[in-house]
Order: C-alpha cells, then structure tokens, then sequence
C-alpha cells in the first residue's frame, strides 16, 4: 500500500508521521469508545448479537475507516500550507490516489479480519455486498478537500510573486495578524479563541516538542507536568482541560521558553493564542 508521506518533500516526512501517529491513536481512541457505548445499550436491550447491532458496529468501523483516511489527507494538507509548499497537480494526484489505494486497502483487510474470525463481531452479508461501493465513500470528500488546497496553494504562489511586505489583517474584536515572512514573525492579538477550533493534533505535537526542548531549562517541575497534561489533553481533544493546563502554566516558563529561543511553528503559535497564550517574537 502506498504511504502518504510519499506525497511530501523527504524534509517534511518526519513532521507528518507524527501528526499521522496522533491522529490514528485519536481516532481509534473514539471509535473505541463509540463500540463500547454501542455494545453496552445492546446488552442493556439483550441484543447484543442482533443482526441490527452487527449492522451498526459495521458503520461505526466503516465511519472510523472513513475519518481515518481523511484525517491522514488533512494532515498532510496542513504540511504543505505550514511549510508554504507548493502543492503541484503531480502532488494532488499523489494524495487522491494513496487515499483510493489506502480506503480500498483497509477494508478489504476487514473481509480478512472477519474471515479469521478476528473482526470482533460477525460482518453481515448485506455488509459484505456493499463494501465495493461503500469503501470509497469518503472519496468525494478528500477530493474536494485536495480541491481547495490546491486553489489556497496557487493563490499562495501567486502572492509570492508580488514585492515583499508586511500583511496586517484586521477584523473588529477578533484578531490581527502580522507575518513578515520569518517562520515565527506572527503576532496574535485579541480574541481568536472564536476563530475555529483546535488543531488538536497539531498542537500536540507542538507541545510535545516545546515540552523535550525546555525540561533541561531551569523550570518549575508543575509547570513541566502542566505542559505534559497539555498535551496529554491535546491527544484527547479534551479542549477546557487543555486550556487551564495551558493558563495555569507560569508566565515565567513561557519567558524561559522565548529566552531560550525555543522555535514553534507560526500555526503553533496561533494554537496557543487560541487558548489564551501570546507568545510574541
């Protein structure tokens, strides 16, 4: 099966793998618990092998699958306009073609599955039927998705054309912001916790790398486990404890962090400002 990351630049793969990693342990991590709740209201009913319970564990792996494979592609998305790549036609063929040959791989690895028996429930023949169709569901989907990148990344090149400046974008009681060109020239103000959600997985793997480069800093051990439960929270998507680990971290270990030249990446810096922490280079 071809790998996503054969779709980017050799010096940006090790990036995406991480993203990658977080993104199946968090997906997984919901589906789990989406079986659970499932088996736990069938047994509740004492239809617990009910062919209409089998039916609905089918289309919650089938949806798992589905996120799955369109997680991977926004990940890899995210790369390319992070690190301002450009992202080719060549490249939006790569992506399209991995995720039809990754959606067709995984579900026919659940006909194996269930063949051995270890499928974890009884896959109907209704389900086997449909699976020629229903694997490519979420096809449409990552399409339009690869669509939009690529537009957003030609209007980036084009741009990039133009005499170098400062953007100051302005909008009432939300957020300026200034990029200058440096990776890290980005300011944050006011209110942009309403902007959009969380990139959770991103800020995870922001976190975690803040976390590794400052622990042989002079810095207080709370603060260390308050980072670590950050992005313990980030994993889980967990978005209020992830805020008042953030908040309650020193201001004095964020000064640390800045003295000691610890670099974020401008959609890292932007994260944090989501949750209430301005860090200004």
């Amino acid at each position: 099966m071809s790998d996503f990351k054969n779709c980017l630049p050799a010096d940006a793969r090790g990036y995406y793998i991480e993203l990658s990693k977080h993104r199946a342990q968090a997906e997984r991590t919901k589906h789990d618990a989406a079986q659970q709740k499932l088996l736990r209201e069938a047994a509740a009913r004492g239809h617990v092998r009910s062919g209409g319970t089998c039916a609905a564990q089918w289309n919650l792996r089938a949806e798992y699958l589905d996120a799955t494979a369109i997680g991977f592609v926004e990940d890899l998305l995210t790369v390319y306009e992070e690190r301002e790549l450009a992202l080719t036609p060549t490249t939006c063929t790569c992506i399209a073609n991995t995720a039809h040959e990754h959606l067709n791989t995984v579900y026919q690895q659940q006909l194996k599955l269930s063949a051995e028996g270890l499928l974890g429930f009884h896959l109907l023949n209704s389900s086997v039927q449909e699976m020629s169709t229903r694997k490519f569901q979420a096809m449409p989907k990552i399409n339009i998705m690869i669509e939009r990148a690529r537009m957003a990344s030609a209007k980036r090149e084009g741009a990039g054309k133009q005499p170098p400046a400062t953007i100051n974008h302005i909008t009432n009681n939300t957020y300026m912001q200034n990029v200058s060109g440096s990776h890290n020239a980005v300011t944050m103000l006011g209110d942009v916790a309403q902007q959009q959600q969380f990139n959770f997985n991103q800020l995870a793997v922001e976190l975690e790398s803040l976390r590794s480069k400052i622990k042989s800093q002079t810095i207080d051990a709370e603060d260390l486990k308050l980072l670590e439960d950050a992005t313990s929270a980030a994993k889980e998507h967990d978005e209020t404890k992830l805020r008042r680990c953030l908040r309650a971290i020193s201001k004095g270990a964020w000064e640390a962090a800045k003295s000691a030249g610890v670099e974020l990446s401008k959609q890292g810096l932007i994260e944090l400002a989501r949750a209430g922490i301005h860090l200004l280079h």
